[in-house]
This record gives structure tokens, C-alpha cells and sequence, in this order.
């Protein structure tokens, strides 16, 4: 008998569970109650609501014939430039232990993922350093006419680690690949509409728009300088085109500047310049890597109170002397003016940086550089780029104090600003590494120990007591710049008051 009312209270809980489960599926809501449903009564009919959608847009095209020509043109030519933009997906080989048989096969680790551009018609694809550099297999998605994805295995021709540039070539037997002109960035100006194509997140031929933002961020003979950019850059567009309304590569896309917080950056993108990536590549394709001049100068554009005291200035201020360069055993000092290389006269930072890059190893030049008012002639023999590593250092102004010396208000800023700086060592990069960051500030949001600060507002720094004494220019000048390098990326952290 017990095990009959067992039954019937296991069946009726099951009915129970399913006659709730059917009310909460289909009929439940707050006008209709499960003692409702209980009784049999039927549920609310729903009535529709009375509505009527807008039928024409806010705007038709015949009132604004401008913003839809333009916009016809966008689509036309993005479609006449995405065919050439490639997404590269590299990974490394894993050794794992050997084993007999079949099962003996090269294993490959994580998949990482990067952009380029096919520069000819074989096959040739101009990428970034970073995006290939250490990889065992290398492979190219590109789309055919149909629109399918293609992947075909590529080799690395030859690259740059100081440009920060990688030329592969695309096995196949194809002489047809749509590629895309080098444009000329020196004819560049602020303002130009472009467009940054490329595969972020594995997201094939994603297209942003923006303006140049900047030119000439950052300039020595010891590496790229960049083009800045407002159109997004996003990881996984390393080493795609930015290229001009005319479809033409004016640059090739590098990093993005991120900070955290309050103080996230956006809109901040840099790419290589195309005359920069461009003698890389006839390089690479004619040498097998490039040869380029350097002289162991940092330079920026004459600052504003050098040109009161000297209206007549011409050239670019010298901001650094690296270590041991032909430069410093000449006799080229920093702050002196440098008006002529070579006989050519100086127009700007860009101008030198290309004239000293393009000059062959081992040649002899004169530069001409005004000092307090003197002008002065040094002859110097140009080395190889890819033998320096470029390291300046001062071990009279190594402390990483805070300075001692100064005003009251110069020091209680600094130690409000948060950031001490320590020095770096022979075998190192130029620059200062953060040891401390003072929790609560503003540099706290962007700032971290163990970053690297090359540059504070593009003045290229070697010692703590440089970057402090830039800091405070800094502030004077109501904004603060710091190009700093975290593991192998390089991030600018703009700070602004109030600081």
C-alpha cells in the first residue's frame, strides 16, 4: 500500500513540474497567473500595437550631392585597395621529444596573427619586423576574385629590426597579384584623409578612416620616425598599408598608443612612412637587407627661445650625441644648430634623418652646426646603422633621486609628478627606467616599473637628471610626453594638467 502512494505522490509531482514548466514556457505574464491557468481560464490575446515606420531617410541624396560622391568614392576605392592587403598569420616551432614513426611531425605553438601589403606583382609583401620576427612558418591569407579566402605559405626575403621592416615573398608560381604603389609621404601634409586597412583580430580586410595627425614624431639616425594617425589601429594591423586617397601606401601601419583608465588613449595610431619603408625594400630586393648611414645624432626643430636669441636660425637642434658616434668624435656636441649636410642645406628633422640614412657606409661628410653663435664645420665617416647599438651614457648624472638641488616648487612637483627614473648601463637602449610610480597620480594611469622612457615631448633623454629637467619644461609648457618602450612595444603617454 505504502509503495502504491509512493507512486501516485511521484506522479503527481512530475505532472505538477510539467504543468509549471508548460506555464512558464508559453503563457506566463503579469496579467495571467498560474491559478489561472490552474482553473482553465485562457489567456490575454495579445494586441498589436497600431505603428508605421518611417518611409524615406532624413536626407536623400540630391541634398547632399557632396557627402554622396564622397561616400561613392570611399566604397571605390576601398574596393580597389583591399585586394592587396594580406592578413599573416605566423607561429613557432615547438620541439617536443623525438618519437619513431609517422608520429615524428613539427608541432607549432599559438597562432599569432598581422597585416601586409603586396608590393608587386610576384608576390612581394611589405610587413613589420615585429609581426615575423622569431617565426619558423609564415603563411598569407589573401582573398581571390571570387572572394574565398587563399592561404599560401610565404619566406622572409629580408628585414630591419631599426626600421622595423620585413619583406616576404609569397610561394607561388602567380605573376599577377594585385599590388599597390609606395606613395610619397615627404609631399604629406596634417589634415590629409586616410584610411588604415588590415586584419585586426583576425578580422580580414578591415577598413578605418582618419587624418594625419602628425608628422615627424620622433627623429634620430638611429631609427624610424612616424607618421601619427587618428584613423584606428587595432592589434593585428601591424604592418598593413595606410594609404592616401588615391590608393597609394603613404605609410606602413606600426603601434597604437594605449593607455588605462581615465587616461585610455584612442585614436592614436603611428605608421612608418612609405619613403622610409620603400628604401628598406629596393634594399632588401637589390642586397638582401639595407645599408644605411648613421651618425649618432637625436635632432628635433629649433626650440622657440633659440629662435629669439637667433632670428636668422636655420637647421635642426641637435638634442643628443650618442656614445662613441662619428658624431661625438668629431666633435658635434648637443644644442649646437646643424645647418648643412654635406653641402645640402637643412630644411628639417625628416631631410636629415633620410640624407644620413641614405649616405653608403664608410663615407666621409661634412656637417656645419652653429654653436652660441659660432659656426663650425666637422668632418665625420659615416658607420652602418645595423652595427650600432645606440647607448649614451653619463655617470656624473646617474641618480635616481629626486634632485637635491632646484627650488622648493621644482622638487615638491617632481615628487608630486610620482615617476623615479634610474639609469641605464653600457649594452642598453638611450633612455631612463622607471623604478617607482607614486600611486594616486596621473602618471600612475599610464606609467609602470620596469618601462623604459626614451623621450620626454620628443627631447630624447639619457639620465635621470635629463628627465627630470625635461619634465619640468614639461609642465612649464602645459603638457607632458613621455615616448616610453614595454616589452618591445613602443606607447606614448601624454599627460596634461592638471598634472
Amino acid at each position: 500500500m505504502q509503495d502504491i502512494l509512493r507512486r501516485f505522490a511521484i506522479a503527481a509531482a512530475i505532472i505538477a513540474v510539467a504543468t509549471g514548466a508548460i506555464y512558464m514556457l508559453h503563457f506566463k505574464s503579469d496579467n495571467y497567473s498560474f491559478f489561472d491557468f490552474i482553473k482553465g481560464e485562457a489567456p490575454p490575446r495579445f494586441e498589436s500595437e497600431a505603428f508605421t515606420l518611417a518611409p524615406f531617410p532624413a536626407m536623400q541624396s540630391s541634398d547632399v550631392p557632396i557627402l554622396d560622391a564622397l561616400n561613392q568614392e570611399i566604397a571605390k576605392l576601398t574596393s580597389a585597395v583591399t585586394p592587396a592587403v594580406v592578413s599573416i598569420e605566423t607561429s613557432t616551432e615547438i620541439n617536443l621529444p623525438s618519437y619513431a614513426g609517422a608520429l615524428n611531425r613539427p608541432r607549432y605553438g599559438e597562432l599569432d596573427l598581422g597585416s601586409g601589403v603586396i608590393v608587386s606583382s610576384e608576390g612581394h609583401v611589405l610587413t613589420n619586423y615585429h609581426v615575423v620576427k622569431g617565426k619558423s612558418r609564415i603563411r598569407v591569407k589573401l582573398s581571390d576574385a571570387q572572394g574565398r579566402s587563399v592561404l599560401y605559405p610565404a619566406i622572409i626575403i629580408g628585414s630591419t629590426q631599426n626600421l622595423d621592416i620585413a619583406v616576404l615573398k609569397i610561394q607561388s608560381e602567380r605573376t599577377d597579384f594585385t599590388a599597390l604603389k609606395l606613395g610619397d609621404s615627404d609631399r604629406l601634409n596634417v589634415g590629409e584623409m586616410v584610411f588604415a586597412i588590415g586584419n585586426p583580430y583576425g578580422l580580414q580586410e578591415t577598413v578605418t578612416q582618419g587624418n594625419i595627425s602628425a608628422l615627424d614624431r620622433r627623429i634620430s639616425d638611429g631609427g624610424p620616425t612616424y607618421l601619427q594617425t587618428s584613423a584606428p589601429i587595432n592589434p593585428g594591423n601591424s604592418g598593413g598599408p595606410l594609404v592616401n586617397i588615391y590608393g597609394e601606401v603613404i605609410g606602413i601601419n606600426s603601434i597604437v598608443v594605449r593607455g588605462t583608465g581615465k587616461q585610455a588613449a584612442q585614436g592614436i595610431g603611428f605608421a612608418i612612412p612609405a619613403n622610409d619603408a620603400s628604401v628598406a625594400l629596393q634594399a632588401i630586393l637589390e642586397k638582401g637587407a639595407p645599408v644605411l648611414g648613421y651618425v649618432g645624432l637625436a635632432f628635433s626643430d629649433i626650440p622657440a627661445e633659440i629662435r629669439a636669441r637667433y632670428p636668422d636660425a636655420k637647421g635642426v637642434f641637435i638634442d643628443q650625441v650618442f656614445a662613441g658616434s662619428p658624431a661625438e668624435k668629431a666633435g658635434i656636441q648637443a644644442h649646437d644648430m646643424a645647418m648643412t649636410f654635406n653641402g645640402e642645406e637643412i630644411q628639417s628633422k625628416r631631410q636629415l634623418a633620410r640624407l644620413i640614412h641614405h649616405t653608403e657606409p664608410g663615407a666621409k661628410v661634412e656637417i656645419i652646426t652653429r654653436r652660441r653663435g659660432e659656426v663650425m664645420k666637422f668632418m665625420l665617416d659615416v658607420e652602418s646603422l645595423a652595427d650600432q647599438g645606440v647607448v649614451s651614457e653619463r655617470p656624473d648624472d646617474e641618480s635616481s633621486e629626486l634632485p637635491q638641488s632646484g627650488s622648493k616648487v621644482d622638487r615638491d612637483f617632481l615628487r608630486h609628478f610620482g615617476v623615479q627614473v634610474g639609469p641605464l648601463f653600457t649594452g642598453s637602449p638611450s633612455g631612463v627606467k622607471v623604478e617607482s610610480v607614486r600611486k594616486g597620480g596621473k602618471a600612475a594611469l599610464l606609467v609602470q616599473p620596469g618601462d623604459f622612457i626614451t623621450a620626454v615631448n620628443d627631447t630624447v633623454i639619457t639620465t635621470p637628471a635629463e628627465f627630470n629637467r625635461a619634465v619640468l619644461r614639461g609642465r612649464d609648457q602645459q603638457i607632458i610626453e613621455l615616448r616610453i618602450m614595454r616589452s618591445g612595444r613602443l606607447i606614448r603617454a601624454v599627460i596634461e594638467p592638471p598634472f
